[in-house]
């Protein structure tokens, strides 16, 4: 009986918690703790970290502020002749575009001491579809291939530390 319990209560504490930040968009978001296993570790990466949620505020400002010029120093970094609207300039039509994509949120300190908070997103306007291609949003942190989550997904790695958008 111990056992089970044991286990029930290990499984209840280590489900990521869910959040709603209506200032920043109308889906859901889910919070991964340092003890989840971060799958996407880069050259950069030093141990994980627990976002709060002023941290994940902080960083989704910056996503909203500096979208236009990240996207477009990275199609400038790979020779990319797609023209990025200008209207994603304004930080009120990127959250606007982001409005309905649920997020996932993890947090790692950077080999610089940097505080890293990487956001996932998935575009959540088709239920429907999104819920067949994004099912375990909520318990896996993860990346799909393939022409929808082309479409339908995006991630970010936010360098609060430098108050900028990192790239990956």
């Amino acid at each position: 009986m111990k056992t089970i319990l044991s286990i029930i209560i290990l499984l209840v504490f280590q489900s990521p918690e869910i959040i709603e930040l209506k200032d920043f968009y109308d889906g859901k978001g889910v919070v991964f703790d340092k003890d989840y296993n971060f799958p996407f570790r880069n050259e950069k990466y030093n141990k994980p970290l627990s976002p709060n949620l002023t941290q994940i505020q902080k960083a989704e400002n910056i996503f909203f502020r500096d979208y236009y010029s990240h996207r477009k120093e990275g199609l400038k970094k790979f020779n990319s002749h797609y023209k990025l609207d200008k209207k994603f300039s304004n930080s009120k039509i990127v959250k606007k575009k982001y409005n309905y994509y649920y997020r996932q949120y993890a947090s790692y300190l950077s080999t610089e001491n940097d505080t890293i908070i990487y956001i996932g997103l998935f575009n959540f306007s088709k239920k429907r579809q999104a819920k067949k291609y994004f099912q375990d949003w909520n318990k896996t942190l993860f990346l799909g291939s393939g022409e929808f989550y082309l479409n339908n997904q995006e991630f970010y790695e936010i360098n609060l530390s430098k108050n900028k958008i990192e790239f990956n």
